[in-house]
Formats: C-alpha cells, sequence, structure tokens
C-alpha cells in the first residue's frame, strides 16, 4: 500500500486534477463566481487548469495518519540485478528479473537507486522507453507519471500507483532487488493510501461533475488528509469512467462498468458520496450553496465549505443544415456511443 499523505502537501502535482468550466452548461455560475472573487467555488477556463493549489493547500492535512502505511510491495525473494557501478545517476534500466516479469532500476541524480514495477498503471504499456526527469517516469504513450520513490501516480490518467521494491547496494559490489516470491504477488499496480470519512468533520466539498477529474480530485483529497464530506454531483447514471475509451471502443459502452475508473466499493469505502442521475441547476456562491434536482425531479439544497467545478464540456453541434438529424450523432456519453453502435 502507497501512503502519500505526509508529503502530498508538499507536492501539488498529486492533485492531477484537470478542470474544465462546461461551455453551456455553467457558464451562468462561472460568471456568478467571477464577480464574486471571494467564492468559495474553483473553476478553470475553457481548456484545462490544475487545480492543484485547492487540493493541496486547502485539504492537506498532515496530522491525519492513514490506516496503510506506506510500505515496499511483496518481496520475499532477493535477486541480483547487476554491478552497481553499471547503474548511473539520472538513468533508467528495465530488467528482466524472471520468466514473464520485469521491473524498473533507477538512480536519482542524487545516486539513491530505487526499483518499481516496469508497467505503467493506466493501460499496461512498458515503462522502459518513457522520460526520466526529476524522480519521475512518465508513460511514452499516455504521459500518465510516476514518482520514482514512491510509486505514486503525478500526473495524467493512472490512478493506481507502481509497485516499489527494497533495493540494496552490498559489501560485494552487487545490487540486489527483493522481487515477489510467488506468481500471484506480482500486481500491476497498487491503490495509493487515503483517509477516510470522519463524521467529526463537517467541512463539505461539493464537486460539479463526474468524469476522470472529478474522481482525481476525490482521490486527491484523501491523499492530502481530508476527512470531511465530499460530494460528487454527476447528472450521469454511473459512476466516473474512462470516457477517452468511448471513441476508441464502442463495444464496452454497452456496459459501462467495464470503464469505470473505481468500483462502487472503493467510494463506499471511503465515504464519498456520489449521486448519480442528478443535476446541478444553480450555484449560490455568495450563500455557499448549490440546487440539485434528482432522477425522480425531486429538488434538494447542499451546502459547502468548498465546490469544484469539473463538468467537462458539451459536444459542439455545428450550426449547419442537417447538423440535427436522425443520423447524425454527437460523442459525449456511454449512451451516445450505443446509438452510434447500434
Amino acid at each position: 500500500m502507497l501512503c502519500s499523505l505526509r508529503r502530498a502537501a508538499l507536492d501539488p502535482g498529486l492533485s492531477r486534477v484537470l478542470v474544465r468550466l462546461a461551455s453551456k452548461r455553467f457558464l451562468p455560475s462561472a460568471e456568478a463566481a467571477q464577480r464574486n472573487r471571494s467564492a468559495k467555488v474553483t473553476y478553470g477556463a475553457v481548456g484545462a487548469v490544475t487545480a492543484a493549489t485547492v487540493i493541496s493547500g486547502w485539504a492537506s492535512n498532515p496530522a491525519v495518519e492513514c490506516e496503510d502505511k506506506h510500505t515496499y510491495s511483496r518481496g520475499g525473494r532477493w535477486v541480483e540485478v547487476g554491478d552497481a557501478t553499471s547503474f548511473q545517476p539520472g538513468e533508467v534500466y528495465h530488467l528482466p528479473v524472471e520468466e514473464g516479469h520485469s521491473i524498473l532500476l533507477a538512480r536519482s541524480n542524487r545516486g539513491q537507486l530505487y526499483a518499481t514495477g516496469s508497467k505503467c498503471t493506466y493501460k499496461g504499456c512498458d515503462l522502459k522507453d518513457g522520460l526520466f526527469v526529476n524522480d519521475t517516469v512518465a508513460c511514452p504513450k499516455h504521459d500518465a507519471a510516476y514518482d520514482i520513490a514512491t510509486g505514486v501516480p503525478v500526473r495524467g490518467p493512472g490512478l493506481e500507483g507502481l509497485c516499489t521494491y527494497r533495493v540494496e547496494e552490498r559489501r560485494d559490489g552487487k545490487v540486489y532487488v527483493d522481487i515477489p516470491k510467488k506468481e500471484d504477488m506480482w500486481v500491476q499496480g497498487e491503490t495509493v493510501a487515503m483517509a477516510k470519512r470522519d463524521p467529526r468533520n463537517k467541512q463539505v466539498f461539493a464537486i460539479v461533475g463526474g468524469g476522470a477529474a472529478a474522481a482525481s480530485a476525490c482521490e486527491a483529497m484523501g491523499q492530502n488528509g481530508y476527512t470531511g464530506r465530499i460530494v460528487m454531483v454527476t447528472r450521469e447514471a454511473h459512476l466516473p469512467y474512462d470516457r477517452p475509451e468511448l471513441s476508441k471502443r464502442l463495444d464496452p459502452a454497452r456496459d459501462p462498468t467495464r470503464l469505470y475508473l473505481r468500483e462502487s466499493g472503493f467510494y463506499e469505502k471511503y465515504g464519498i458520496e456520489v449521486l448519480t442521475s442528478s443535476t446541478v441547476v444553480s450555484v449560490d456562491t455568495k450563500g455557499k450553496n448549490i440546487t440539485i434536482e434528482g432522477p425522480q425531479g425531486m429538488r434538494s439544497q447542499l451546502d459547502y465549505d468548498k465546490c469544484l467545478y469539473a463538468a467537462g464540456a458539451d459536444p459542439v453541434v455545428p450550426d449547419v443544415l442537417g447538423s440535427d438529424a436522425d443520423n447524425v450523432h454527437y460523442l459525449r456519453t456511454a449512451e451516445d456511443a450505443t446509438r452510434i453502435a447500434d
């Protein structure tokens, strides 16, 4: 289990949250937030900006201890991987350690050796050709980046961290790595430890939207030690899912659960509330509350301390003849992909 709570406040990159302002759905609320600079609403300009300041600044709680301490991945078998002089500072090496398994061995510019899993936790791509800079290694295909010392994801679509293994430089001049001793102990990634909900903490963090940015924000909050209430509101009927996959393969959209970034049990474990099939119809930035319309049309109000816009954007419909024809489709949701496939 990887734990980043003690270092998260010093590493804003852990937030890895991209916030995009919906071009149509939430423009009035955004204008209201712009007028009231002191309003406790975080939003981004069209495109993307990081929410690192809010997530790691406001949510950071260094006094919180996570239940799962940062430990190395399960090992049990020390193997020699080469001469210590073979591994140069600022370089990363892809090393097969047994049939079907390999690791990354990196030596930082300070001379410290680190060993991690060799595949990106997002899609399983090899990291051997990735960029190694400032003690992070980046996937060459999807730009997911990981802290080589802790395995914690610091950028990109990967939510799981890399496995990390103990490394020793011994008196014989060789380097040894503690790798899993059994086949079933090899895993592609590990979950970064998060603080759980504490009912005594009455703070409320509202998230408008239910995509990858919203999911990342939830996890960044917990990783920074936040124990208050988190409420994610999404108009879709699903938990956050891997939306880019919709444009790659249409079949998975028939069963969106296959695209979920996290199962429902994950959000339940950490006390994160996900309100699906619900729409935020208004935001009162001065009163610090949002009005939510639920799946049955019932409206309710949620008071918040902070509110994060991570709603994405609607597809742009060209203003041309025929753009609204029955055989012209626009891709945004899993349901859109299913209609296209049909």
